[in-house]
């Protein structure tokens, strides 16, 4: 044994890794990526997670497509150096976002398409029930790879939760699209969507 250069997990499970192709992010939120500042990290450190949902809506309002675009870029710079060869990552399509984000993603996946495989699953922080969300939800379920979505969303909002996963479940068989779905959001003993997702699921096989 060498002590001089103790083994790490990493020394001995990434030569494995790069052998079968490199690291893979799976969960990624790139179009919020360097926006970190004081008032962020307060938020972060003081609001629960339902308000984290509406808690980036300025910021969101306020980024030009340019500004996604850039962030897009600096972070999947970041992923490729660190030797990431393949990135999954949500992008907000919503009232506040609109299509800017997914816009300026799809240009940096372009850029970057030599050297970093990427795929797109919307964010639907404002859920699916509301008119105008609904509206950004069927725009951006055409433009991404997999259907994100988060139920609970419309559960809290309009006591919807079941209706939501129907219109998304709906949309991916439409589309023939993966789908993953955020569930059981606030980590408690009564939350039931895992086993709701699963009888959706089958009873519309």
């Amino acid at each position: 044994m060498n002590l001089e250069t103790p083994l790490t997990i990493r020394s001995m499970i990434e030569p494995v890794i790069k052998r079968n192709g490199g690291w893979v992010n799976t969960h990624a939120h790139a179009d919020r990526s360097f926006t970190l500042s004081p008032d962020v990290l307060h938020m972060r450190k003081t609001c629960t997670l339902q308000q984290k949902w509406d808690a980036l809506d300025k910021l969101k309002s306020e980024s030009t497509e340019e500004d996604f675009y850039r962030r897009f870029c600096q972070f999947f710079e970041l992923m490729i150096s660190q030797g990431v060869t393949a990135v999954g990552t949500f992008v907000d399509i919503d009232p506040q976002s609109r299509d800017r984000a997914i816009k300026a993603g799809v240009r940096a996946r372009e850029h970057y398409a030599d050297q970093l495989a990427v795929k797109f699953a919307n964010q639907t922080l404002k859920g699916v029930i509301d008119p105008e969300a609904r509206q950004w939800f069927d725009i951006g379920s055409e433009m991404v790879d997999i259907i994100g979505a988060l139920p609970k969303r419309d559960e809290k909002d309009y006591g919807k939760g079941s209706e939501a996963f129907d219109i998304i479940l709906s949309t991916a068989k439409r589309l023939n699209k993966m789908v993953h779905v955020h569930v059981d959001q606030f980590n408690e003993s009564l939350e039931y969507e895992t086993e709701e997702l699963c009888a959706k699921r089958f009873s519309s096989s």
